[in-house]
């Protein structure tokens, strides 16, 4: 007999009494804000506009959950392209 497996659990938010760090708080909101900026766009469009609202190679990866590597190779076809 296989062994069970144990079910994924999703981390939970924090709870109402935990206070949670300003900055934190603020990082929060400018992701949500620029993920719903670029909703809807393509992949690369989505890199371009990030980047070009001042967001990091770094925090465009981790926002849309890319390698860095991956976004630089995007943001330099797009401007080869553009020239």
């Amino acid at each position: 007999m296989a062994p069970k497996r144990k079910a994924k659990s999703k981390p939970s938010a924090p709870a109402a009494d935990v206070p949670v760090g300003l900055e934190a708080a603020f990082r929060r909101i400018a992701n949500l804000l620029a993920l719903s900026l670029v909703k809807g766009e393509g992949e690369a469009q989505k890199i371009q506009t990030l980047t070009a609202v001042g967001f990091s190679v770094q925090e465009v990866a981790q926002l849309l959950n890319k390698k860095a590597n991956t976004v630089s190779a995007a943001l330099y076809a797009f401007r080869k392209a553009a020239t």
